[in-house]
């Protein structure tokens, strides 16, 4: 289980560059609310005395899980996160918020009662080469398909292969990807469920903006003009363009005004610049890639809700990351 090798691992480097050890049980059985779970126990050692603490466990930390990080601290006083990696940002926005965290390299800060650990000299370990196919740039986008819509994980694979525009061997990879990491389980011969979706959900977004969404950009552009943007709603869109991120979270909720215009299309560069009346530009405000979805959507001109989603959490921009909750709210919550 990745939970249990990240655990083991931080703390396994822990006992090695500091002396303080740790002993991870894992449980399933503590959490009295699915999204404020915790994922096991801890036994921190140190002055001859043990500290028993609940634990959160991440791959990565971004901004986004600050806010559940605070609840979860607030429901169990005696917590602590353990993550993979954490950057230096977040790592003194905890320390500012009081939640202890241990990392993947063995740094630790950990303040309670008289105890006072702060320890963040070790350098990140490098990345480990295995590779979950499940997290690729092409298994990204079946894992799209299977968040999208429960019910294409039971699909055949020549049918999920054709949605998501990949190769057909590379479905039961994906599939030993999603197995691997416990996100989905066998019911029945052949017949899946998926378990933990909501930290599936997380991993895709962190995921898509390293792996899927640099392979699909097409550039950036500014408007020609002024009066383009003020009337950004009537571009002039087919039924094969798609607005993402910002445009589409105010076409949602009427709640943000864009400051970056996000588009996923299939057109060229020069038929982008000569329909949109838009000219390149590396620092321009109009992020342009292409869709990597082949399903029918609800709204016209409106990437799936899950991108729109992913696209605002990334920024990692307060405003948008509030008005993406709303965006979860109202067309996701549902589904996870």
């Amino acid at each position: 289980m990745l939970e249990k090798v990240i655990a083991n691992t931080a703390l396994e480097n822990l006992n090695k560059r500091t002396g303080i050890k740790g002993t991870f049980k894992d449980t399933q059985t503590i959490a009295k609310n699915k999204d404020m779970g915790v994922d096991g126990i801890l036994e921190l050692t140190f002055d001859n005395q043990t500290q028993k603490l609940y634990v959160e466990i991440k791959k990565d930390i971004r901004q986004y899980h600050i806010e559940l990080l605070r609840r979860i601290h607030l429901e169990y006083p005696q917590f602590i996160l353990i993550a993979e990696r954490i950057y230096p940002n977040l790592k003194k926005q905890l320390c500012q918020e009081h939640i202890p965290w241990i990392d993947g390299a063995g740094n630790i800060y950990f303040q309670k009662g008289p105890h006072f650990i702060w320890i963040d000299k070790f350098e990140d370990l490098p990345e480990k080469k295995t590779v979950n196919r499940a997290f690729t740039k092409t298994g990204l986008k079946v894992v799209f398909l299977f968040l999208h819509d429960e019910t294409w994980l039971n699909k055949t694979h020549r049918e999920i292969a054709k949605a998501a525009g990949i190769g057909l061997g590379n479905i039961p990879k994906i599939f030993n990807g999603l197995k691997d990491q416990h996100f989905i389980v066998e019911v029945d011969k052949n017949k899946y469920k998926m378990v933990r979706k909501r930290e599936l959900l997380d991993q895709w977004i962190i995921e898509y903006e390293k792996e899927l969404k640099p392979k699909i950009h097409v550039g950036n552009f500014t408007f020609l003009n002024r009066e383009d943007e003020r009337n950004w709603k009537k571009l002039n869109f087919d039924n094969q363009d798609y607005w993402g991120g910002e445009p589409a979270a105010d076409l949602l909720t009427n709640m943000l005004k864009p400051q970056m215009y996000t588009i996923y299309t299939n057109k060229d560069r020069a038929r982008i610049m000569k329909k949109f009346r838009f000219k390149p530009d590396p620092d321009g405000n109009i992020e342009i890639n292409k869709p990597f979805w082949n399903i029918g959507l609800e709204r016209k001109n409106i990437a799936p809700p899950l991108v729109v989603y992913a696209d605002l959490m990334n920024t990692q921009d307060e405003r948008n990351m509030n008005v993406a909750k709303m965006v979860y709210e109202q067309f996701l919550q549902d589904q996870f």
